[in-house]
């Protein structure tokens, strides 16, 4: 009887995985088609011009470390002749395929002399509209001041279907995610090591300006300890869910006591994914305003 129950088990969950990887398979590969046609799109026509098509209508964006909406920060620039390119790396899906961020190296040059004027990390977060297309829901990033690591841009493999992040759907209903985030900030302001070590997936992405990125637990805690910030007081600004409520995000702004003493202010996005041991990080993003203090 036990056996017979297990097989029917084991079969459930394998037809269950079967169904369910095809639908994240094709949300992932439409997913970094979006984000190739976002950046395909700043580099043909403007940024200010990819930004208005790709962005949902509730689409935030960073100005001066602050969230605005995107529609209207963008209609407000003026047209310029800057070059913006960038390329996912790395992306992620939720269980239902309606939510997902893509990550990669972006840079920023003039024309036509194509001096390099800003590089860094790019971090999107991305939503299906009621017509099925994926559109921005946030976008930010991190700025990076090393010239290595501006020059290897290019040199990363483009991101696939194959290699995204693919989140299994919850066996239960998702506790209020905004638990967790209260913990997490609360712990945060204290002791910032022992919060994350706390609140990370074991595949969790750590940001951060001038380092590369990371998916393994041990990387990721090295990076938040060469950072020497004991404590971070985070502030939140808004947060969405996905429609099967196994993904929450949140953003807002951020200040903490730097190396020299000075106070870093910038901003923060923080992906959690509900997994059988409680809502994880599956991604965080922090940039300060002056990423050198």
């Amino acid at each position: 009887m036990k056996s017979s129950f297990l097989f029917c088990f084991i079969v459930g969950c394998i037809q269950g995985i079967a169904q369910q990887r095809p639908l994240q398979t094709n949300a992932a590969t439409a997913l970094i088609a979006a984000e190739n046609n976002f950046a395909a799109t700043a580099a043909d026509k403007s940024f200010k011009e990819a930004f208005l098509e790709n962005l949902d209508s509730s689409g935030i964006v960073f100005n001066a470390g602050k969230p605005v909406n995107g529609n209207t920060f963008y209609s407000g620039l003026p047209n310029n002749d800057l070059l913006f390119k960038w390329y996912p790396v790395q992306s992620a899906i939720n269980a239902g395929g309606d939510m997902g961020f893509t990550t990669g190296p972006y840079i920023l040059l003039s024309r036509p002399n194509l001096d390099t004027l800003a590089a860094g990390n790019y971090f999107s977060v991305w939503r299906r509209n009621a017509e099925g297309a994926f559109k921005v829901l946030l976008d930010g990033g991190v700025t990076h001041t090393s010239k290595a690591l501006a020059a290897s841009y290019g040199s990363l493999p483009m991101a696939n279907a194959d290699s995204a992040l693919y989140t299994m759907q919850p066996k239960q209903q998702p506790a209020d995610a905004n638990t967790a985030d209260n913990a997490f900030t609360e712990e945060a302001a204290k002791q910032l090591p022992a919060a994350y070590a706390k609140a990370m997936a074991s595949h969790c992405l750590i940001i951060r300006s001038n380092l590369p990125m990371a998916l393994d637990i041990a990387t990721n805690r090295a990076t938040i300890e060469k950072l020497f910030l004991p404590r971070c007081s985070f502030s939140n600004k808004g947060s969405f869910y996905a429609a099967d409520k196994s993904w929450f995000f949140t953003y807002g702004t951020a200040s903490a006591t730097g190396k020299a003493g000075k106070l870093q202010q910038g901003y923060f996005v923080h992906v959690w994914q509900y997994q059988p041991n409680g809502w994880k990080l599956l991604a965080d993003v922090l940039q300060w305003n002056n990423p050198g203090l």
